[in-house]
């Protein structure tokens, strides 16, 4: 609800014609002014969507995460320097983190790169993976495990957060949302 409201103040639609003014309007008026809004109502649910995908997506990864660190701490290089290392690639992988949770629409979206954020997530967890299976092959399987899953949400979700960035700063976006 809060990422709708949201949306709607962001990019509010004007409202159809009506009454008599809709009637004295031409056809091809009304029709030029439905198509209008009904482009512009698309736009802004695509955005809902998408920003809605992202907010669920990184609820998922918040629980993956912690997950992700009770392997570790109940793996056998717990408290070892092995242990503490894969805690600290986790942590340095995760660190941006703080960027899933802002609301979409946040970021600049000229400054954000995904591809790179997703590189980065990716070396750094599988480097937790490497450090944890030196002492304990079973957490290593099972942070893996993890590691891939959250990865796969993390990749659907820096997707989502840039097509939704890329939506809502895109000029002709705008310029549509905003014509009358």
């Amino acid at each position: 609800k809060k990422l709708y409201t949201n949306v709607s103040n962001r990019f509010e639609l004007a409202p159809k014609s009506s009454g008599l003014v809709r009637k004295m309007m031409s056809t091809e008026e009304r029709i030029a002014e439905d198509a209008v809004y009904d482009e512009r109502l698309n736009l802004r649910n695509e955005l809902v969507l998408r920003g809605s995908r992202v907010e669920n997506n990184v609820f998922r990864m918040k629980n993956i995460q912690q997950d992700m660190n009770d392997t570790i701490n109940n793996s056998l290089g717990r408290g070892l320097g092995p242990g503490s290392l894969a805690e600290n690639y986790i942590s340095k992988a995760l660190g941006d983190f703080s960027m899933f949770e802002t609301d979409p629409g946040e970021m600049d979206a000229v400054k954000y790169s995904p591809e790179k954020q997703f590189n980065s997530m990716r070396d750094g967890l599988t480097k937790a993976v490497e450090t944890v299976a030196k002492t304990d092959i079973t957490a290593a399987e099972t942070l893996a495990e993890q590691a891939a899953d959250y990865m796969a949400i993390a990749e659907d979700t820096i997707q989502g957060l840039d097509i939704y960035n890329k939506l809502a700063s895109d000029p002709f976006a705008q310029a549509t949302l905003q014509r009358e």
